[in-house]
């Protein structure tokens, strides 16, 4: 077993030559947090590590008071403001400001519709969108087909 500060390696399971890629991906982390005990091998990860301790967010939004620690989070936060919904659905005509989001719809198009609503009959293949559709119902519609 090769013991090492970053990670444990066991090599007789390997064999005794470590593949090139994998010399590369547990490379020396040389950029040292000074906050806390975090390394990284690249220095923009270890700067946007360090705003998780400073709160810096020198991303801000022009539309806005809004600020952002990353320039990807300040992007999905102004389509908020602008409408734009690039993550289309090739199979319906649902789109989103948020890749996450087509994901999960996506999905929907492929498993099977196992929440059944008991006030509509509608039917949903994921826990998320089936809880979100149970709140569409109306509180009155709730408490006469609930029992008290």
């Amino acid at each position: 077993m090769l013991l090492c500060q970053f990670l444990v390696l066991d090599v007789s399971e390997r064999g005794d030559d470590i593949q090139a890629a994998d010399a590369r991906k547990y490379k020396e982390r040389e950029f040292s947090c000074p906050y806390c005990s975090y390394a990284s091998s690249q220095k923009g990860t270890l700067t946007r590590h360090i705003r998780t301790h400073t709160g810096e967010k020198p991303f801000a939004c022009s539309y806005c008071p809004y600020r952002a620690t990353l320039d990807s989070v300040l992007k999905n936060h102004i389509r908020i403001h602008t409408g734009e919904k690039p993550f289309k659905c090739s199979e319906c005509s649902y789109c989103t400001a948020k890749d996450a989001n087509l994901k999960r719809h996506l999905l929907t198009h492929n498993r099977a519709k196992q929440y059944l609503c008991p006030h509509c009959c509608q039917c949903y293949g994921d826990v998320h969108t089936f809880r979100q559709h149970l709140l569409s119902h109306s509180d009155s519609e709730m408490s006469r087909e609930s029992p008290v």
